[in-house]
């Protein structure tokens, strides 16, 4: 039973404030509204009971003028301080967030409605993501994407190793080289078309992931999966990344089958299930960035663009028909891919509290 402290509710007339703890600090919060009053210090407190160490002072708030900037435009629904029973000031949390806090200007104590505790608590590791996102590229990076005219990645960091994904990498390449040693496992192991309309090779559907054409089939594919992998394996759990990449493989090896059922031509690659994970990175990740080079010009560009110039590709040299390329796994695979990140996408950010407030109102900064 929570003891009254007889400081009243800023947003529920007549309903008194409780104690309760939260982070290792004890606040006050309403019954009924839900809201939390943090007295001078204590907001600093929580985030560093619950992230970590935190910069001294308040560096994760605005530093214009002062501590807190300046106040926002001045509203007619000003909120009372608690303690003090005044007009508190609305100020933004920062500058790279849009979430606003009531700032008592004499006791400086912070008052949090029940909208924005989430996004409140996680805000330094929203900012850190944000930081990482918007690094800008560097020499390394340069000269990485001028020899390689390969995409470099800024995304926020996995919180845990992607050892499925690292486990598909390594599967991929001991395949490459076994095929290498014993070239009649290529026919095996590949999907042919006809054998499906037969009833027959239904296994190929999962093999054929594994196996590559030639060195540079393998290393472009090996590239993008490095690439996206680790994030959607560090949102959706182990075994829900390996099902799912494995289902994205099947699904792109029968829409290839589904246009050319008759193909006797061994369809071999990742690349319909990686083009799966690309649907689903654009629609979770939707704040990354991946770099273009344009002749000597690094150009760091939001996902959809970068994607939608990669689908243009599959389409255009598929109606030119240029040989050699399971277009219709690579498209096929996108479109499951997006139906699943369209279908998971609630469920995703329910998991991914900090990815749910990248993709919300909370982050703000140019989508290009």
């Amino acid at each position: 039973m929570h003891l009254s402290t007889m400081k009243k509710c800023p947003q529920c007339p007549g309903k008194v404030l409780s104690p309760v703890v939260t982070q290792g600090q004890i606040l006050d919060t309403c019954d009924l509204c839900h809201g939390l009053w943090f007295e001078v210090g204590q907001l600093e407190g929580t985030w560093q009971d619950a992230h970590g160490h935190l910069p001294p002072g308040r560096a994760i708030l605005e530093q214009i003028h002062s501590a807190w900037g300046d106040p926002l435009t001045e509203r007619d629904n000003l909120l009372n301080c608690p303690d003090c029973d005044i007009p508190m000031k609305r100020y933004h949390l920062s500058p790279k967030f849009q979430l606003e806090l009531n700032r008592c200007s004499t006791c400086q104590g912070v008052w949090v409605e029940d909208s924005q505790r989430c996004a409140t608590f996680y805000a330094p590791k929203v900012r850190a993501a944000l930081t990482e996102i918007n690094k800008p590229a560097n020499w390394r990076t340069f000269f990485f994407q001028l020899l390689t005219r390969l995409p470099v990645e800024f995304n926020m960091k996995p919180r845990k190793k992607p050892w499925v994904n690292w486990g598909l990498i390594f599967i991929n390449i001991l395949v490459f080289i076994l095929v290498l040693l014993e070239p009649n496992l290529y026919l095996a192991a590949g999907m042919i078309p006809a054998h499906l309309t037969q009833g027959q090779g239904l296994l190929t559907l999962i093999t054929y992931q594994f196996q590559h054409a030639d060195f540079m089939h393998l290393f472009g594919n090996m590239f993008f999966l490095y690439l996206v992998g680790d994030n959607l394996e560090d949102v959706l759990g182990h075994a829900n990344y390996l099902l799912i990449y494995l289902i994205s493989g099947i699904v792109a090896g029968i829409c290839q089958w589904m246009i050319d059922p008759n193909s006797v031509i061994p369809v071999v690659g990742a690349s319909g299930s990686i083009a799966a994970l690309f649907g689903m990175y654009l629609l979770w990740f939707r704040r990354a960035r991946l770099t273009f080079m344009i002749i000597i010009y690094q150009v760091k560009v939001a996902l959809w663009i970068f994607f939608l110039i990669w689908t243009v590709y599959q389409v255009i040299d598929m109606v030119l028909a240029v040989e050699g390329v399971a277009y219709m796994a690579h498209l096929g695979g996108l479109a499951f891919g997006l139906l699943v990140g369209w279908l998971g996408y609630n469920w995703v950010l329910r998991q991914n509290p900090i990815l749910a407030h990248l993709n919300g109102p909370l982050a703000r900064g140019k989508t290009l």
